[in-house]
């Protein structure tokens, strides 16, 4: 919200590069942003603090996760698609 305040570093320990990250477009969970890490997505609270932010791990893939994107409607929904083609 402040052009002038400094980014939030979300540390997250892993030999995987993120391949994509959505912040939550539903005004009932502004604070989540969901990110991903070979086979996982995770999902960041930033309402937490950076040193334990990620609230779930989401692993339903065998291959790399490829995009992530939230439901248009309900925020509870999530959708990912990886090279296993599921």
């Amino acid at each position: 919200d402040n052009l002038f305040s400094p980014p939030r570093w979300l540390h997250h320990l892993t030999s995987w590069e993120v391949a994509d990250v959505q912040w939550s477009p539903h005004a009932a969970t502004p604070n989540w942003v969901i990110s991903t890490s070979n086979q996982k997505a995770l999902l960041w609270n930033l309402d937490l603090p950076s040193s334990n932010a990620i609230e779930t791990v989401i692993h339903g893939h065998s291959r790399a996760i490829t995009d992530i994107n939230f439901h248009t409607t309900d925020p509870a929904l999530l959708a990912t698609s990886s090279i296993d083609s599921y």
